[in-house]
């Protein structure tokens, strides 16, 4: 993966592997605030000499409840290694935003 600086901005470049992944390197996913579970939204767009590029963003989820759990439970990993919380309220949050988003995503059935 190289790197180049570009107007006070930063490319990178990176090779897609077999099942089309790319990985967005940590130096960017720190700057930008990308935490796993995040979603991006990708578009396809045209640089100035003509070529085809992909635009990628920060999807800003302040809206999207499923975004901000996965953002917790990575705040959750974080602040159990950076202080002495005791791992079982650190398990216990996990299970709690885990039942949280099982409920999201599980269909909702109307009883009759």
């Amino acid at each position: 993966m190289t790197t180049t600086n570009i107007s006070g901005q930063t490319y990178f470049r990176a090779r897609i592997d077999d099942l089309g992944r790319i990985t967005v390197p940590k130096p960017l996913r720190d700057a930008l605030g990308i935490v796993k579970g995040a979603i991006l939204e990708i578009g396809s767009g045209i640089t100035e000499d003509g070529r085809p590029c992909a635009v990628m963003c920060k999807h800003e989820a302040r809206d999207n409840i499923q975004d901000q759990l996965a953002v917790l439970a990575h705040s959750i990993d974080e602040l159990s290694t950076a202080t002495n919380l005791p791992l079982a309220q650190v398990n216990d949050l996990r299970a709690q935003i885990a039942q949280i988003q099982k409920i999201l995503t599980t269909p909702y059935e109307e009883n009759e």
